[in-house]
């Protein structure tokens, strides 16, 4: 009769535990929430800020690229709060414009000078200073802000 060899070797102990256990995964899973928990916040301040840079910015070049448009198109221009506000699309919702006069550039760019403000609700204020004659704008300092 031939012999017959049974063998009841163990697996060794590293390979018989696969996996994690569920408490294990519910300590990972808590702080990955707990780390965007406090990153988010950040993130959001973030675009937040960018944008409202980025909007500052657009209104800037939209002033200072008025007298160029005016001897464009060889005609005077007149800039209302309104007009303004539609020239500036991408301006968020409870942000206003406000010309404290319609700025008005002659045919050959002239202007006759004025002020512009951006009023972001919870901010301070940002006013530019369109000078008479040249079309320049300046920014008129912030509370706030570094001269």
């Amino acid at each position: 009769m031939p012999k017959i060899s049974v063998s009841c070797r163990r697996r060794p102990e590293r390979l018989a535990q696969r996996g994690f256990t569920l408490v294990e995964l519910v300590v990972v899973l808590a702080l990955l929430a707990l780390a965007a928990g406090i990153a988010a916040p950040a993130a959001v301040r973030g675009v937040a800020a960018a944008r409202e840079r980025g909007v500052r910015a657009d209104v800037r070049v939209l002033l200072e690229g008025m007298p160029v448009r005016a001897v464009q198109s060889g005609s005077g221009l007149e800039v209302d709060s309104a007009a303004l506000r539609r020239l500036v699309p991408e301006l968020p919702a409870g942000w206003r414009l406000e010309v404290d006069q319609p700025l008005r550039y002659a045919p050959n760019g002239v202007a006759a000078g004025g002020a512009v403000r951006l009023l972001i609700p919870g901010r301070d204020p940002t006013t530019w200073r369109v000078a008479a004659v040249s079309g320049r704008v300046e920014n008129v300092a912030r509370r706030g802000d570094v001269p």
